[in-house]
């Protein structure tokens, strides 16, 4: 946090932008810091006491420039870092170390002009003037540096840099990197350099652009941006900020790489890119340096270095795909988290239990209890990759943090849009069902109803349309594509053909409405487990489906009729398969007790009396007899047929007894997984999912206060012990990250932990 002397000289020249400003900026107390800072290319805006403040970042600047200078001079400087203070735990200690990064997000990049007016010059047919700028600069050191094969390894470029000071040409340091050249790449180097200040070396190469930076206390230099390109691209250097680094910047050097990582504040910059390169790469080693950086710089200043966190959050797809055992990790270390100092822990009538906000002091009239904070960066929609939407992890919604996540986006907007798409999908049902429901109506009223049903029916589908990737959203299309198709014929031809089809678009209308339902805890539940285990079941169905078609297709094969026969004529022969064999008949008896050889009534066999004589009705007679229907084969006798019983006993055992009670227990054991509240908070997330992506305009995906940076919520102290006590049972109690954050929480709610458990 900012010493008063050092927030003096940044905020003296900004401006209250509240409509009633309380204060001047003479009248702040000078204990009062910062709530919020946001930074734009020319100002950077701030929350002090509740009020909005603009600060001019150029003035700011040169106050700071000013400052520092004033304590470079002054004797009494130790006294002025003594002032820099770090919030960590649930205390305030002093600490004599400050920041560059404290300074540096602060402001925009204050050499980005130099860089666009250096590349356009290096570019250039004419490069006469590309040094006029420089001269009028007065170095006090000098910048050497070499670009050439490695010795090694002809495939590798080396850049060495040196520092001399320029009075007496003494060597300060050194730096050395390594570039792997592309096979395609030319041997020849143009190279152009830039000096735009003591401390800052701009290196233009054919492999292309580096700038290095000079620390004159450790005497190093750093390599603090690398963009590998080739063929150069300058459209990529005139923004007016430094593209982020690509891939082949992390695959072609091994330096940059170690740059990034040991130095805080390019990881804040560039740690994302270069964790997505880790997984990409399968550099597990990489990856899991760069997850342990960012937790401890995190713990380091719970207050400030929240940003590191979005390096793991936004790469959450990515971990999710391949490394899911992160996502684990890291929900079972963040859960639970007190980062504010003013918390207090006590017990109130009033129920907050898991109520999100998005800050403490928006809340002052409200009782507390206990406030925790949710660092997820799956708060944030963008306009092309939501990590929210591509992470549907299980783990993250074991923990408060996720449910909480859902909680609030389901407050601020879901339950809205929720409400709206089903009253929509009312007034669709309403209307092709009452069309195609009552007989009586009038065709003027029924040919209206059909064309709301088909306009409606566009609108939904307009929407439901952009995703299939799951069993709902099928269901979903059906029940919007099959109404409209019938009634654009039933308007055209006017004739009731369609029936069938009819018949199947009220069924899938009727199961969509239903689908509505889980939403509701009441009902959700129960959704959930319906569809997380046909989830799980669907190979095995799959395989069972198969076995079904290879016994169809045996019986169809044992009971085909091999002679020709007709359904509407008699025909008579030894085919024991014939259906006019098999069906029932009727011999006349006579008085003295002979029965007459030749049938005296025969029923009229039909399409049912042999269903073997067709293949597709041998499926259905064998999923009749799964069901333990089998009629279908009761018409041969099985004591002149040996194979046909044979074949009975083997699917009789195989499918009916074996293969059924195995899915009876594995539907057993997937009901027991997913009977839990998980699998019904990622339901309700992947709802919000589909409103997120298809159903918000731009603008709306940008609002502050529906995807907030950060978000605190309250917990009930009761049900917290609860949630502790069982994630300690289950082996969740994550005590290794923010140990003494935990041990001073479990203090608080009196809370037994030993770490031996």
């Amino acid at each position: 946090m900012l010493s008063d002397k050092y927030w003096d000289v940044i905020i003296k020249d900004s401006k209250c932008l509240s409509l009633r400003p309380l204060k001047n900026y003479d009248q702040i107390a000078k204990s009062c810091l910062p709530n919020n800072i946001r930074v734009a290319s020319e100002y950077a805006f701030v929350i002090i006491n509740g009020e909005f403040w603009m600060i001019d970042l150029e003035k700011a600047k040169s106050n700071m420039k000013s400052l520092l200078r004033e304590v470079d001079n002054n004797s009494d400087s130790d006294d002025f870092i003594e002032n820099w203070y770090e919030y960590h735990g649930n205390y305030f200690k002093s600490k004599k170390e400050t920041y560059d990064h404290l300074i540096i997000l602060l402001h925009k990049n204050p050499y980005m002009k130099c860089i666009n007016k250096f590349i356009e010059l290096s570019t250039s047919n004419d490069k006469s003037d590309q040094h006029d700028e420089d001269d009028k600069h007065e170095f006090t050191i000098e910048w050497h540096y070499e670009v050439s094969n490695d010795i090694n390894d002809n495939c590798n470029k080396k850049v060495e840099i040196k520092v001399f000071k320029k009075n007496n040409g003494n060597s300060i340091c050194k730096r050395t990197d390594y570039v792997v050249q592309m096979l395609e790449q030319s041997q020849d180097e143009d190279i152009s350099s830039e000096i735009i200040s003591d401390n800052n070396l701009i290196l233009l190469t054919d492999m292309g652009l580096f700038v290095y930076y000079f620390n004159e206390n450790s005497k190093s230099i750093s390599l603090i941006y690398f963009y590998y390109m080739h063929p150069f691209n300058i459209e990529l250097f005139l923004k007016p900020t430094l593209p982020l680094p690509n891939y082949d910047s992390f695959k072609h050097c091994d330096e940059w790489i170690s740059s990034i990582k040991d130095h805080k504040e390019s990881l804040l910059k560039y740690g994302t890119e270069l964790l997505k390169f880790a997984i990409k790469e399968h550099n597990s080693g990489l990856i899991n340096d760069i997850y342990k950086k960012c937790i401890n710089y995190f713990k380091e200043d719970l207050g400030n270095n929240k940003m590191f966190l979005s390096i793991i959050t936004t790469t959450m797809p990515l971990l999710n795909k391949y490394y899911p055992e992160y996502i684990t990790r890291y929900s079972l270390a963040t859960t639970m988290i007190v980062d504010s100092p003013f918390y207090v822990i006590e017990d109130k009538h009033i129920n907050l239990h898991l109520y999100s906000f998005q800050h403490c002091l928006q809340m002052t009239d409200i009782t507390q209890s206990i406030w925790w904070l949710d660092y997820r960066e799956l708060m944030r929609n963008y306009e092309t990759k939501n990590p929210f939407v591509e992470t549907i992890n299980r783990n993250i919604y074991k923990t408060w943090n996720g449910e909480v996540l859902i909680k609030f986006k389901l407050d601020n907007y879901g339950k809205y849009y929720y409400t709206i798409i089903w009253i929509g999908f009312i007034a669709f049902l309403g209307c092709f069902t009452a069309a195609a429901t009552i007989p009586d109506i009038d065709d003027d009223v029924r040919n209206k109803l059909l064309t709301s049903s088909i306009v409606l029916g566009f609108i939904h589908l307009s929407f439901e349309g952009n995703i299939i990737n799951h069993i709902i959203n099928i269901i979903d299309v059906i029940a919007y594509v099959l109404p409209i198709y019938i009634s654009i014929i039933w308007l055209q031809t006017k004739e009731m053909n369609i029936i069938p089809l009819l018949s199947f678009s009220c069924l899938f209308l009727d199961i969509k409405f239903l689908l509505f339902l889980r939403a509701f805890e009441y009902f959700g539940v129960y959704f959930a487990i319906i569809i997380s285990v046909a989830k799980q079941i669907v190979s095995f169905l799959v395989v069972l489906f198969i076995i079904i078609i290879s016994f169809a297709h045996a019986f169809y094969i044992l009971l085909l009729p091999r002679s020709p026969f007709s359904l509407d004529e008699r025909t008579n022969n030894n085919d024991p398969n014939n259906p006019w064999n098999i069906v029932p008949s009727y011999n006349l008896v006579f008085e003295n007790g002979t029965v007459d050889t030749n049938p005296y009534i025969i029923q009229l066999p039909n399409g049912n009396t042999n269903m073997f004589i067709n293949f597709k009705t041998s499926l259905f007679a064998m999923y009749k007899f799964l069901t333990g229907d089998s009629d279908a084969l009761s018409n041969w006798t099985y004591v002149d047929d040996a194979l046909l019983a044979i074949m009975i006993v083997l699917f009789s055992l195989l499918i009916v007894v074996y293969l059924m009670n195995l899915l009876i227990g594995l539907l057993n054991n997937a009901i027991e997984k997913d009977n839990n509240r998980v699998s019904f908070l990622i339901q309700k997330a992947e709802i919000l999912a589909e409103i997120e992506l298809f159903y918000l305009l731009p603008y709306q995906r940008r609002k502050e206060n529906w995807f907030p940076e950060v978000m605190y919520y309250y917990a009930n102290n009761d049900k917290t012990r609860k949630k502790i006590k069982e994630m300690m049972d289950n082996k969740e109690w994550d005590t290794n990250e923010f140990a003494e954050l935990k041990q001073y929480l479990l203090k608080g709610l009196n809370v037994e932990y030993s770490t031996d458990e």
